[in-house]
C-alpha cells in the first residue's frame, strides 16, 4: 500500500511540475530540460589549410627553413607540428595555438627527413569541432 501511495504522489508531482513549467514559458513539448539552440557555425570544424612552402619532398640547404601555408577564412590560430618521423611521435615542434601563416624553423640537422603538418583551430567552437583536419607535407635537408 505504501508503494502504491508513493507512486501516485510521484506521478501527481511530476504532472503538476510539467504543467507549471509549460505555463512559465518553457514550451519545448513539455520537456523538463529543453535542448540548447543549435549554432551551425560553432559546430562546424574549420577548413584545412593549404601548405605552400617548402614543397613536398623539397631539399633544403642550411639549418633553417620557413614553413608557409594559406590562411583559412575566419581562423587566426593554427596547430603546427614538425617531426622527424611520419607518425609524429618524435616532435621537434608542437605549437598548439600559433598565430600566423608562416613558421620559422631553426636548428635543422643535415641529411634528415622532416614531416610537418598544420591544422586550423577555432577555440570558440564546440568541443569536438575546435580543430580541423591537418594538411601534411615533408622535406629533407641536403647534406653539405
Amino acid at each position: 500500500m505504501k508503494i502504491l501511495v508513493s507512486i501516485l504522489v510521484f506521478t501527481l508531482f511530476t504532472v503538476v511540475s510539467m504543467q507549471s513549467l509549460a505555463k512559465e514559458g518553457h514550451r519545448d513539448n513539455g520537456a523538463l530540460f529543453p535542448p540548447k539552440p543549435h549554432n551551425k557555425a560553432l559546430a562546424t570544424p574549420p577548413e584545412t589549410p593549404s601548405l605552400s612552402e617548402p614543397a613536398f619532398m623539397n631539399k633544403i640547404s642550411g639549418s633553417e627553413v620557413t614553413l608557409k601555408w594559406t590562411p583559412v577564412e575566419g581562423v587566426q590560430t593554427y596547430h603546427v607540428q614538425v617531426a622527424t618521423d611520419p607518425v609524429y611521435k618524435w616532435l621537434a615542434v608542437d605549437e598548439k595555438l600559433y598565430n600566423g601563416t608562416s613558421f620559422q624553423l631553426k636548428g635543422l640537422q643535415t641529411g634528415k627527413h622532416y614531416y610537418w603538418r598544420v591544422a586550423a583551430v577555432k577555440p570558440e567552437n564546440m568541443r569536438g569541432t575546435i580543430k580541423g583536419n591537418y594538411a601534411k607535407s615533408m622535406f629533407e635537408t641536403a647534406e653539405k
